[in-house]
């Protein structure tokens, strides 16, 4: 690693520390949202969905940049993240718009799966 911060490396190793942190926060995110959550039955939950794997997409790319860069195929590489990531953004505008359209009351429960019968 070539330190750039006057030579003191630790000013460039925690950014990096942070940044795969990050990373490792929004991939434990999508595999709870996708294991606990009904997030497929509304567009708002399903650009989450979206929005933050493409999130961890950019912080895993970043982090394996910062880890093994240059490597073969990488703009190849930033060419797919990027473009994951102008997708989701998109459809979660569009997911946005459509909420701040439409008048209709949202059923908070629906977004939690219940495998237990309510017993009242």
């Amino acid at each position: 690693m070539k330190p750039i911060s006057n030579g003191i490396v630790w000013l460039d190793v925690i950014p990096n520390a942070i940044a795969g942190a990050a990373c490792v926060a929004a991939i434990l995110f999508v595999v709870i949202y996708a294991s606990f959550s009904n997030w497929r039955k509304t567009s708002p939950g399903r650009s989450l969905m979206y929005a933050v794997l493409s999130l961890a997409g950019v912080l895993a790319m970043n982090t394996l940049h910062l880890a093994f860069a240059p490597y073969p195929g990488v703009e190849f590489v930033r060419i797919a993240v990027y473009s994951g990531l102008l997708f989701s953004v998109i459809r979660l505008v569009l997911a946005l718009v459509a909420i701040l359209r439409d008048t209709e009351e949202v059923d908070l429960n629906s977004f939690i799966h219940h495998d237990k019968k309510d017993t009242k």
